[in-house]
Parts: C-alpha cells; structure tokens; sequence
C-alpha cells in the first residue's frame, strides 16, 4: 500500500514539474546567451611532464673485486676528473703482481736456454757436415783402393784376401757415408725443433710480460678516480664494505658533471609530438618553487616511441640552464610548451561553435554552421580545401600551397646527404611577410650548429650536424566552422567563418564576417542542458549561464 502510494505521489510531482516547464516554454519568449567576439593573445600549447636530470650523470663503478679500504668522497663533493675517490684493499692484487713478475723471469730464463740449445744444433749440424766429408774422403779412398787390387789380382801380384779386404773397406766406407748423411739430417731436424721451441718461449714471455701489466693495471683499479668534472650526487659504499666485479662492475658513486646547466626528459604523448618543434618556447615549473617558472630550450626530440599500457608517447629533452643550482636532479618538472601564438587576434570562445539554435528549417543552415568544432587544435591534410572566401591573415601564399605567417622557417632540418626528396607535403611556412615553401618538401638540409650542452663532454664524439633536427613543426591550416549572431530583428542568423589556434577555450578567427564587439550566441533559455561557455566541459540545466543576456 506504501508502495502504491509513493509511486502516485512522484507521478504527480513530474506531471507539475513538466507542465511549469511546457507552460513556461509556452509563455515565454526565447531568450539567448551571448558572448563577444573580442581581440587578444591566443596561444596553442602542450603540456607534459618530465624528471630534471643532469646532463652527465656517470656511474662510477669498480672493475675488481675487494675491499673498501678508505673513501675521499661523499654527497655533493665537487670533484675533479682523475681525483682520487675512493681506495680498495689492494693486497690480493699485489701479491698476483709478484706471482706475475716471477713468471715473467721464469719465461727469461727459458728463452736463454731455447737459445743455447739452438746454438747446440748448430754445433751439431756443423759436426754432422765434417764427418759427411770425411765420410765422402774415406770412400773415395776404398774405391781407389778397391781399383788397385782388382788390377793386382789380375796380374797374380796379390792374393785373394787382400781383394776381399779392398772389397769389405769400400763397403764400410759407404756405411758410414750413410751413417754421416743420416747424422746431419738428424742435427738439421734439431735446428728446427729448437726454433720452434725458442719461438714457444718467446710467446710465454710476451704472454707473461702481459699477465705483469694485467696485474698491474688491476693493482692501478683500486684507486676509484672521477672520469669527469663535477659534484657527487650518489654514494652507494661504505669504508670495510666489499665489492664484487664478478659479472657487472658494482656502482660506487654517480656524479653529475655540470649542475649549472641541467636537462629535462619528458614524455609527450604521440597526439601532440607532431606539434612540438625546436623553436618552440618552453616554460616549466617544480613544486620545490611554486611560484617560479623556468624557461628552456627544446635540445632534441627523439624519435624512440615507449608504449605503456597501449599509450604511446615520445622523450622531448628540454635544456635549461642552472647558474643558482635551484633545480636539482630528480625533481618532477610540469611543462608547457608555446606550440603557436597569435597577438592581438580576433577570437570568438569556442561554446559558440558548438551552439545550434532552435530554428524551424535545419537544412537551410550551411554545412560549415552545423558542423561540430572540437576546441582541441586539429590538423588538416595537406590537400584540404581552406574554405570559400579564405585569405591568409599574414604574408602571401606559397607556391607549394602553405602559406606565410608568424614563426620562422617551417619543416624539418635534416642533416647533410640527408635525401629530402622522400619527404613530401606542403611547402614550408615562411617569416611575418615572406613566401612560404616551393610545396617540394617540408624539409631542409643545413648543417646544424653543435648544441652548447653536447659540445664539451668527454668522450661523446658525435656531431648534431649528423642528427634529424626538428627546427620547426608543419603548419595547421585553418579549419571552417560557423556560429550564430543576432540580425535586426532579433533572428538567429548563420555565419560562416575560418578558424585559426585556439587555446582550448577561444578560438582564432582568420576570416570571416565578423567584427570585434559583436555578440555571437551560446546558449538559449529553451535548451534542456546548458551549452559550456567558459570551457570547463561541465553541463547543468539549473545553472545561469556566464556571458551576454538577450
């Protein structure tokens, strides 16, 4: 019964409450909400955040095992390059040096007697040779012999046992002959053996004079020195503590190399990489100084892309300099980075590119008054119509279809032997008053001058004139879009117009019939939910609207 009865009482409130509004509908006149179309500065920007981070930040780490013996530096120790740091136990160390060096006098000592041996077969080949021609002597004097007694014998002047002996003689002869040969064949083969051995024994010497200066360069890496110039943000060890370099070289101390001039690493979303260009102002804040903001120069944009959780974004690195120290390592930086400026520009608020009113016929709107406007900065295609009636606020038109304006040159800056042919698209956009690009490509090779941060450091011997410098980014051509003014007799009335930067809430008129001062609409009293006029996205029926009241 409580049940029925509650229901009853809601359907006749709702049943009141739709008839004030009907009546109130009825009864009253259309009211409309307007807002100026004023002048001001609109600026495009892009916001992000990053960590501070010294320019060189080295690790410096031990490359042998042992134990801290002393240390001679702590946080924010300002250091030189090659200053002693920290010292380890160098007793294991030293005593492989002396096991090293009594090796290497081990591998003397068989060199010299590699060399006497050789100096033996020498010796020995020249003894084998003697006797080959003594050998050589004795059988030429058995044959003689052999020659003899065979003509005695025939002539019955000797017996034959004396034949024999001449016979047996000869043969003795030719056996030591052989035996000669043999011998010095013999002594030759020695020869080379006894090279090569002296030549083994050469090699362990090199091989030990190499194992005394691995000891002694191992004895030299107990003294931990700094690589570089600067202060010491990091101290991982203590004094007895032990390191081990077994499969990675232990971390000792970090030390930044320069505090006065500090680099910020941020992440910026691939939506908004396209915009962003080297000539761009950056602005930045900390929390560590709320009320400060820093300014910096965009160094490089990297083209390396790191998805997270399927967001795509891309490292900016942003150089800036520290004279007071004020930013330190680490520090969460909140960055704003000018993509695009417009001073003293016509500027209506982007609520009333999203306003339709009620009207009889909606197809005698024009297509550019109906279409939805976002208030985010969008990029037409190269190709796009800009619209009926447009003209280019600054400058004149390029032959490639981009158009001159505010801002420096327009594209990429590509290194030398770089081939921009590949590179396609609107021409580039010019200074205030000049022609914009040929239209053959939106990229140009000059040779970049080496960024100040980069040109110093020890050991990187890159050039930036070899690097892809994005000195600026492609042009947004303008976007049509519509809003409604008021005529004489009180109608809303369509305008067409082309819409430039906008800063998220107003947006930059390039062309158009409209004038500063007049009144566009944003909203009606007939609307069941509440057009956003300051850009805040909220939406609420109940809520007075800001702006004019009509």
């Amino acid at each position: 019964m409580k049940k029925a009865v509650t229901v009853v009482v809601l359907l006749a409130v709702a049943s009141a409450v739709g008839w004030f509004f009907t009546a109130a509908g009825a009864d009253e006149e259309i009211q409309y909400f307007t807002a100026q179309v004023e002048r001001g500065t609109i600026q495009t920007t892009v916001a992000a955040t990053g960590n501070v981070q010294a320019v060189v930040n080295v690790q410096v780490g031990s490359q042998v095992t042992g134990q801290i013996q002393s240390l001679y530096a702590d946080f924010n120790s300002v250091v030189t390059q090659g200053q002693l740091l920290a010292k380890l136990d160098p007793r294991n160390l030293e005593t492989q040096l002396e096991n090293s060096r009594a090796n290497l006098v081990s591998a003397r000592s068989r060199i010299q007697t590699a060399e006497a041996d050789l100096a033996n077969s020498h010796a020995s080949v020249s003894s084998a040779e003697a006797n080959l021609v003594s050998a050589r002597v004795d059988l030429e004097k058995a044959e003689i012999d052999l020659r003899r007694a065979d003509e005695l014998f025939e002539s019955e002047l000797i017996p034959m046992s004396e034949l024999e002996n001449a016979r047996t003689t000869v043969e003795a002869s030719r056996a030591r002959l052989a035996q000669s040969e043999a011998s010095l064949e013999q002594a030759r083969a020695q020869i080379i053996s006894r090279e090569a051995g002296l030549v083994q024994a050469q090699a362990q010497l090199e091989q030990a004079e190499a194992q005394v200066l691995e000891a002694e360069v191992n004895l030299g890496y107990t003294d931990i020195t700094s690589p570089v110039d600067g202060v010491v943000i990091s101290r991982e060890v203590d004094v007895g503590q032990t390191v081990s370099a077994s499969t990675s070289a232990p971390t000792l101390f970090q030390i930044a190399n320069d505090l006065s001039r500090m680099r910020v690493q941020a992440s910026v979303d691939e939506a908004d990489i396209g915009l962003l260009a080297q000539n761009n102002e950056v602005e930045f804040t900390v929390d560590a100084y709320p009320g400060e903001r820093f300014q910096g120069q965009i160094e490089q944009i990297r083209l390396n892309p790191t998805t997270t959780q399927n967001v795509v974004t891309y490292s900016v690195i942003v150089s800036v300099e520290n004279p007071e120290l004020k930013l330190k390592p680490g520090m969460t930086a909140n960055i704003t980075v000018t993509v695009d400026r417009e001073d003293d520009a016509l500027n209506i608020p982007n609520t009333a590119l999203r306003y339709t009113p009620p009207i009889p016929d909606p197809e005698a709107v024009p297509s550019e008054v109906t279409r939805s406007e976002t208030a985010a900065p969008a990029v037409a295609a190269a190709d796009a119509p800009l619209g009926a009636g447009f003209q280019p606020p600054q400058g004149e038109a390029g032959a490639g279809g981009g158009f001159a304006g505010r801002g420096g040159g327009r594209g990429f800056q590509l290194p030398e032997g770089f081939d921009p042919s590949q590179f396609r698209g609107r021409g580039a956009r010019g200074g205030q008053g000049g022609r914009g690009g040929d239209g053959a490509a939106s990229a140009t090779v000059v040779a970049a001058a080496p960024n100040a941060s980069l040109a110093a450091l020890p050991g990187q011997l890159w050039s930036t004139g070899e690097m892809i410098q994005f000195q600026s980014a492609p042009p947004q051509p303008p976007r049509p879009g519509g809003v409604w003014v008021l005529d004489a007799g009180g109608e809303p009335q369509a305008r067409s117009v082309m819409l430039g930067i906008t800063d998220g809430t107003r947006s930059v008129v390039v062309s158009g019939d409209l004038a500063e001062g007049d009144e566009v609409l944003v909203g009606d009293t007939v609307q069941t939910t509440e057009v956003d006029n300051d850009g805040d996205g909220t939406r609420n029926m109940f809520r007075m609207m800001r702006g004019g009241f009509r």
